[in-house]
């Protein structure tokens, strides 16, 4: 077939034109199809094109651009339509056309480029359009085809540059003998085309009227990578995935940054296999790991990318001129040893390649300019307690992990609901870090299910059976974790071994005061304190800058190297010495005004404190036990945790050591517990003896207390004589102490006892006396029990409304301070409010929540009270026998 490029210049050439084809060109006819000739079978050469920087140039033209593609369409037309090309469809600015002879079709590709070469186009808008060439097997059906050869044509258009004809092997075969006059096949050498399992080799069409030196064929369409192919498969993480591939669209440089064994190569592999297709020039993986010299990484990512040296320039040179206008993307896996030599390089790469794309793992950012941090945490983990049945597991992605990697060392190993618990409990021990969460499930292969939990209990001796591939650091848990810590300073690794001492997390504050001696400075602690934190072996903590938090298995690393180390008592004494202070300053001011942050501040230290009380008890520290568990006594009291105050102060007592004012101080306060929980006996005895020591000791005001205890035993049995005798001593006592804070808790208690009596006035003068001591104190805890108690007095006399308002004061006043106790006592008396002011509907509801609150206090008297108004309501709601029912309940 002859190729005219008289013929292909008919808008422009010295020759006659018609009418027909001058219109045609000026766009008239442009969107009018080829020809209305049935489509070609048997073995048929599909031609697509497409317009290069279409995009560009709509920006460029805005509404003008329509009159160049019309132009373009055309152009194309012509040529195609002169060679009985037929078209199957357009869309943007592409054709799919169909030749019944391949070598027709070059000729009409040569004909289309020389005459888009020569058309006049507006100035800084010439339009360059790459065309593919496939032929293949087809058959239409309809005015379409369904046959591969159309997706194989696709991906080798989107292989070309503008103005070059690429096609695939079968159509140079086809046509060979029979090419355009003047033109020839240039080998283009074999590549993997997206989607196709065999490689295919393309040739460049090339002719002396047009251009012929082009850039090596582009990449979309057409996989460009080495990225491993991990046959193990890749679990979860759909929301990582999803955000580094957005931040990979807008960023040029996109660090995951985590700790060590988290998932950061599986991670970034993953994502550049998501987002491959975006990038011309692929996706390129380069291993930093196993580089020990900073001068190396240019020659690794050189080395990598196939790019020689040369004489007299250095590697960095060639690197920037070689990448300048790749449209890749470029992975730099494990920086953290190299940080200073991958931030220069990646910096000068960002600025002078402004294609290039790249993404990488360390343990810490590079802090180069415009890069964007994406911090990976563990998997997400279920609680095991929560988890009865297969559903309730599987939406773990630390479970799934497990699960499928177990099948590969155990076959056959499924989730059930019969060990769905088990799992989630070896995935919950190991933090959700999934290198420990392979490792166990490596561990399957000796050992059963249950023998792997059981051998959590020292998860470094466990979790050491890895792939004998994998990387050394990635064998066992604990290289991985060592891995980190290798890179760290002296000083710096003291440091994250004595944050062993702490119950996973702590305030800045706490570690410079806990950690500090000479070798380690306590004025240098914040900053190597962040460095930890950049260095994703601590966490900080989002809502609170002053925290930081560690991960169970980092801690477990971190004892044993300050067991080797030989500080482990050092340090814990040093811990517990601070949380002693901070308990004992923090207890005078709980419930106060103007101090409801103390509260937030002991919820937050409360596994510290924990930890701190158990370790003196471990030690045989009774007087720090002791002490420390009276300053936390109205703490627990107003969160409701009386069973721990029990504990913790019956452990302590049990040991030797603490003055014998604090000894008496610690059975009062377990005396109060107790008589919560409704153990009225041995709330007396503790009472009793507190009351003897006190009086040897000649101490009022713990006698005070004392003495208002075993009151209030007494008046819980019944005996309002004795319980008011004990009152009146111990406001005598107190009054005497001149402490105005217990005589108004005294003054409370002698006016429950008048009101008991009938004397409704008295009561209301001692609780207006107890009020006015309790402004003065400006104690809003026991304010709160007053506005309860002068609630109770008006619904006795009646006064519903004003019984109303006490009753919704002290519970806002309860949850300002953060006393989560008085809530359920509180729910149940604004419900017995509405019961007798007939609405029983609310009284029910009441009752309902405040008997479950109650419940989970373990507080049984408002239990009890709680349902005789559940039961009340009932009866008020016309259902008599469920009334009787729960009633019945109350009273046993």
């Amino acid at each position: 077939m002859e190729y005219d490029p008289l013929v292909a210049d008919s808008t422009g050439g010295d020759h006659d034109v018609t009418p027909a084809e001058t219109a045609q060109a000026e766009g008239m006819w442009a969107d009018v199809p080829l020809t209305s000739e049935p489509l070609p079978s048997g073995l048929v050469t599909f031609v697509m094109t497409d317009i290069e920087g279409s995009t560009r140039l709509f920006r460029k033209l805005g509404d003008d651009y329509a009159a160049l593609l019309s132009a373009h369409r055309a152009l194309l037309r012509s040529a195609f339509g002169r060679h009985h090309g037929v078209e199957l469809g357009t869309e943007g600015d592409s054709f799919l056309i169909a030749f019944p002879d391949s070598a027709e079709a070059l000729a009409a590709c040569l004909e289309a480029q020389h005459a888009l070469a020569t058309h006049e186009w507006p100035a800084g808008a010439e339009v360059r359009v790459r065309i593919g060439v496939h032929t293949g097997e087809a058959t239409p059906i309809g005015h379409d085809y369904v046959s591969l050869a159309l997706h194989q044509v696709a991906r080798i258009s989107s292989g070309a540059h503008g103005g070059q004809v690429l096609l695939s092997e079968a159509t140079a075969d086809d046509a060979q003998g029979n090419l355009p006059s003047g033109s020839s096949l240039l080998a283009l050498g074999s590549f993997q085309l997206r989607g196709f399992a065999k490689p295919e080799r393309l040739f460049q069409l090339r002719h002396p009227d047009l251009q012929t030196d082009y850039p090596p064929v582009r990449a979309i369409g057409i996989v460009a990578h080495n990225l491993p192919f991990l046959r193990s498969g890749f679990v979860g993480r759909a929301d990582d995935r999803a955000v580094l591939a957005d931040m990979l669209r807008s960023s040029g440089v996109v660090s995951v940054v985590g700790m060590g064994g988290v998932g950061k190569t599986r991670l970034a592999v993953q994502v550049a296999f998501d987002v491959m297709d975006r990038f011309a020039d692929g996706a390129w993986l380069v291993e930093l790991a196993a580089l020990t010299d900073p001068d190396s990484v240019s020659g690794a990512v050189a080395a990598t990318m196939r790019i020689p040296e040369q004489p007299g320039r250095t590697t960095d040179d060639l690197l920037i001129e070689a990448l300048a206008h790749r449209d890749m993307l470029l992975i730099l896996d494990n920086c953290e040893h190299l940080l200073d030599a991958v931030a220069v390089l990646v910096e000068r790469m960002s600025q002078h390649c402004p294609h290039l794309v790249i993404l990488t793992t360390s343990r810490e950012p590079l802090d180069v300019e415009g890069e964007v941090v994406w911090r990976v945490g563990p998997l997400p983990v279920v609680d095991p307690e929560s988890v009865h049945t297969v559903t309730e597991a599987e939406i773990s992605d630390a479970v799934r992990l497990f699960v499928t990697r177990a099948a590969l060392v155990r076959p056959g190993f499924e989730l059930s609901d019969a060990n769905a618990a088990d799992v989630a409990r070896i995935v919950s021990h190991l933090n959700g870090i999934p290198l420990a969460i392979e490792l166990a499930a490596a561990a399957l292969d000796e050992r059963p299910l249950e023998g792997v939990l059981r051998g959590l209990t020292d998860r470094f001796a466990l979790l050491t059976h890895g792939r004998r591939t994998a990387p050394g650091r990635h064998q066992t848990l604990r290289a991985a974790l060592e891995w980190s810590l290798d890179l760290l300073g002296d000083s710096e690794r003291r440091l994250f071994t004595r944050l062993a001492v702490f119950a996973g997390t702590g305030t800045f504050d706490a570690v410079a005061e806990v950690c500090a001696d000479t070798s380690v400075s306590s004025e240098d602690i914040p900053r190597m304190l962040r460095h930890l934190v950049r260095a994703s072996l601590v966490v900080a903590d989002p809502e609170a800058p002053d925290r930081w938090t560690m991960l169970g298995s980092m801690r477990e690393l971190a004892a044993l190297e300050l067991e080797v180390a030989g500080e482990s008592e050092v340090f814990s004494v040093k811990h517990r010495q601070w949380y002693l202070r901070q308990a004992e300053e923090s207890q005078d001011h709980i419930g106060r005004r103007g101090h409801a942050a103390i509260m937030d501040d002991l919820v937050a230290e409360r596994k510290n404190i924990r930890r701190a009380i158990d370790n003196a008890i471990a030690a045989g520290d009774g007087d720090s036990a002791v002490r420390m568990c009276v300053a936390m006594t109205p703490f627990w009291t107003s969160r409701g945790a009386w069973t721990e105050g029990i504990q913790r102060l019956t452990t302590a007592l049990e040991l030797k050591g603490g003055t014998d004012a604090i000894r008496t101080s610690a059975r009062v306060a377990l005396g109060n517990f107790l008589l919560l929980r409704g153990e009225f006996d041995d709330a007396e005895r503790l009472f009793a003896a507190a009351e003897a020591a006190a009086v040897t000791g000649d101490d009022d005001l713990t006698l005070a207390k004392a003495l208002a205890g075993t009151g209030y035993v007494a008046f819980r049995r019944s005996d309002l004589t004795v319980a008011q005798s004990k009152w009146e001593e111990a406001l005598e006592r107190a009054e005497r102490a001149g402490d105005g804070r217990v005589a108004a808790g005294i003054l409370r208690s002698l006016a429950i006892a008048a009101g008991s009596s009938g004397q409704q006035d008295r009561a209301q003068d001692l609780l207006e006396r107890a009020m006015d001591l309790a402004q003065q104190a400006e104690d809003d805890q026991l304010i709160r029990l007053l506005l309860g108690s002068l609630g109770e007095l008006h619904l006795w006399l009646g006064h519903y409304r004003i019984a109303e308002e006490h009753y919704g004061e002290a519970l806002s006043l309860a949850g300002s301070i953060g006393d989560l106790s008085a809530r359920p006592l509180l729910l149940a008396e604004l419900g017995w409010v509405a019961n007798l002011r007939g609405d029983p509907a609310t009284a029910h509801r009441l009752a309902i929540e405040a008997a479950e609150l109650a419940e989970d206090l373990g507080n049984p008297r408002v239990v009890a009270h709680a349902h005789r108004l559940r039961g009340e309501a009932q009866a008020h709601l016309g259902e008599p026998a469920e009334a009787f029912e729960i009633l019945e309940e109350a009273r046993v």
